[in-house]
């Protein structure tokens, strides 16, 4: 069967790479194309995770005991390895799909068990508090964040266009990170919010 693919006029060398020279290959290519706080994320967890444990290997050479021995040497919470493994990943479906690779490194790999932490909520007295206290434009800046649960960046995001004070109604179209406007995080943000007469 391998002689036969081989011999086939179709046939094409799998080319042959290290996860280093792969990686920067692949940012310049992919990255561009994300939403620019992903596109952040991963190049953080490719520089300080993935390129240092895996750098000099040739991208045929990493299999599951590899990728199992990297999961287990980090030293992060468990839901920054999974979010590591998850650039990983993202990575890999594009070196599958450039006929760099044609095996799945994570089959049958144990990630660490999610840790269950207390979350922190103000009180609505707190929040009162708060509110009362700030200056504006910061009162009705955290005013918003109160009444609305809207993600700090789609406050950022929004426009006076996206504010309806006769109906008492706001959409959310847009969201900013790092200054820069974008699409929110997901497709259900894109939302209608009600807004209290106050």
């Amino acid at each position: 069967l391998r002689l036969s693919r081989i011999n086939s006029l179709t046939y094409r060398a799998r080319p042959t790479s290290t996860f280093e020279q792969f990686a920067t290959k692949w940012e310049a290519s992919v990255l561009d194309q994300l939403k620019p706080s992903t596109a952040q994320n991963y190049r953080v967890h490719i520089r300080k995770h993935l390129k240092p444990f895996f750098g000099s290997c040739q991208m045929k050479d990493i299999h599951p005991e590899l990728v199992q021995q990297f999961v287990a040497s980090r030293t992060a919470s468990p839901k920054t390895v999974r979010n590591i493994c998850v650039t990983l990943q993202s990575m890999w479906r594009s070196a599958r799909a450039w006929g760099y690779v044609s095996h799945d490194p994570f089959d049958g790999i144990v990630m660490p068990t999610p840790r269950h932490t207390q979350r922190f909520f103000f009180s609505v007295e707190d929040v009162q508090k708060i509110i009362a206290a700030a200056e504006e434009p910061h009162r009705t800046f955290y005013g918003l964040l109160a009444e609305t649960g809207l993600r700090v960046g789609e406050l950022c995001g929004l426009t006076v266009d996206d504010i309806d004070l006769e109906r008492g109604m706001l959409v959310v179209r847009q969201s900013s990170w790092r200054g820069k406007l974008g699409s929110p995080k997901t497709s259900s943000s894109v939302r209608v919010i009600d807004l209290s007469p106050q």
